[in-house]
C-alpha cells in the first residue's frame, strides 16, 4: 500500500476511497500496517464517500485543500470513480473540467506550506493495447500535463509486480 510508509513514519494521511466502505478500508489498513497503527490513531482520516453527496471535481479539490491543513499525504482512489460520477455543470466539457481539477491540485501543491506534502491520485489505465507509457491513463491528458510524476504499477502473467516511472516534471 502506498500509505504504509507514511503511516509508520507518523505522518498524517487522508484517504478518499470512492469504491470502498470505511470498515473495508480499516480492515485492509490493519493488515497492511498492523492494528497498533490503526486503532485510536488520530492521524488517519477517511472521507465518507458513501454519503449522498453530489461530488464535483472542484469541490473535491476544495476538500483536498482543506485537508492539507492537517494531512501530510492524501490519497484519492480512484480518479475514474470521481470523473464518472462527478456532477458536471450544464455546458461544461468533462475533459476541460478534469484539466481544471488537475491544474487546481498542482496549484495547491505549489504553495510554500505544502512543499513537503503529497497527493497521490490513483488512475486506471486504458485497455487500448496500442497506448504506451503515460498515454495509457484514462481520461484527459490533463492528468499527464499537470502530474509531477506518473508511476505505473502492474503485474505480469506470472503475477510479479513492477513499478515504472513514465513522467516526471523534476527529471
Amino acid at each position: 500500500n502506498l500509505l504504509a510508509g507514511p503511516i509508520k513514519a507518523g505522518k498524517t494521511v487522508g484517504m478518499f476511497m470512492f469504491e470502498e466502505k470505511y470498515e473495508t478500508i480499516k480492515a485492509k489498513m490493519k493488515k497492511i500496517v498492523g492494528e497498533e497503527y490503526i486503532e485510536g490513531n488520530n492521524k488517519i482520516f477517511t472521507h465518507n464517500t458513501e454519503q449522498d453527496h453530489l461530488w464535483t471535481l472542484l469541490n473535491l479539490a476544495d476538500v483536498i485543500e482543506q485537508w492539507f491543513t492537517k494531512c501530510d499525504v492524501i490519497l484519492v482512489d480512484h480518479l475514474q470513480a470521481i470523473f464518472e460520477s462527478a456532477a458536471v455543470l450544464k455546458g461544461d466539457d468533462q475533459w476541460n473540467v478534469q484539466k481544471v481539477f488537475m491544474n487546481r491540485i498542482r496549484r495547491i501543491m505549489a504553495k510554500k506550506e505544502n512543499e513537503s506534502k503529497a497527493v497521490i491520485l490513483i488512475s486506471h489505465i486504458s485497455k487500448n493495447a496500442q497506448a504506451k507509457g503515460a498515454n495509457k491513463i484514462q481520461g484527459t491528458h490533463g492528468i499527464n500535463e499537470y502530474a509531477t510524476k506518473v508511476l505505473e504499477v502492474s503485474k505480469d502473467a506470472e503475477g510479479h509486480s513492477s513499478l515504472k516511472q513514465w513522467h516526471s516534471r523534476h527529471n
